[in-house]
């Protein structure tokens, strides 16, 4: 298995990486350079091997994650053991603000598709920043309604569409949470998952997402890579 990235040596270094990082992600790249440095202090950037698990720890450790390099993959596991995958996330993309609200951990799993940076800002710290603030509030709440949005939009494509819709409507949704839009890009845009992750965010198996992606391949909607 590939190593983690390394993480730079000096604590300056590894202050500056952070804040950049923010600076990156849709949520925080509007916030004062104030708050966003008192942020970034109070933030950890964590290298990890591809594989591994997020290591929240026994108790769920209250954190945000933001990916500053490689890929990252939110699933929960249901009783009968199936794994279905919430969002896969890249670079400059966050994860976790539900554990903003004072309420028991969801179960949900973070793995590593890749090597990968994680920057771990702690929840009290970003509350209390927000709270000193409130109208940072403003960003968190709009974020927070996007999310709701797509997973409204998954679902209801899902009781309601052909499994072709389903897929399409799913690669919509990867695309607008990495940022990308199939009708303001100039040139297709790509996408790197892999059909079993498609599948896992769908409900369906491998062998059902493979027919419907080579469907959309024979009709021109998408173009596949191996």
């Amino acid at each position: 298995m590939p190593a983690a990235p390394s993480l730079p040596t000096d604590a300056a270094g590894q202050r500056s990486l952070v804040l950049h990082a923010l600076r990156q992600t849709s949520l925080f790249a509007d916030w004062p350079a104030d708050a966003l440095e008192r942020l970034a202090s109070a933030s950890q950037l964590r290298a990890y091997a591809a594989g591994r698990e997020v290591p929240f720890g026994a108790r769920r450790q209250h954190v945000v994650v933001v990916v500053v390099a490689g890929r990252l993959e939110v699933h929960s596991v249901g009783p009968e053991g199936r794994r279905h995958v919430i969002s896969l996330l890249g670079p400059g993309q966050v994860s976790g603000l539900v554990r903003l609200l004072d309420a028991p951990a969801l179960p949900a799993h973070y793995r590593l598709l890749e090597r990968s940076l994680l920057v771990h800002i702690p929840c009290a710290a970003l509350t209390g920043l927000l709270d000193a603030q409130p109208a940072l509030w403003r960003g968190v709440a709009l974020h927070a309604l996007a999310r709701q949005r797509f997973s409204i939009q998954a679902r209801h494509h899902h009781a309601v569409s052909s499994t072709q819709r389903q897929l399409a409507s799913t690669l919509l949704v990867v695309l607008e949470r990495h940022g990308l839009r199939v009708q303001d890009a100039a040139t297709p845009p790509v996408l790197q998952v892999s059909q079993a992750e498609l599948a896992a965010m769908m409900g369906v198996t491998r062998i059902t997402a493979r027919k419907a992606l080579l469907a959309m391949a024979q009709a021109g909607l998408v173009a596949l890579a191996y």
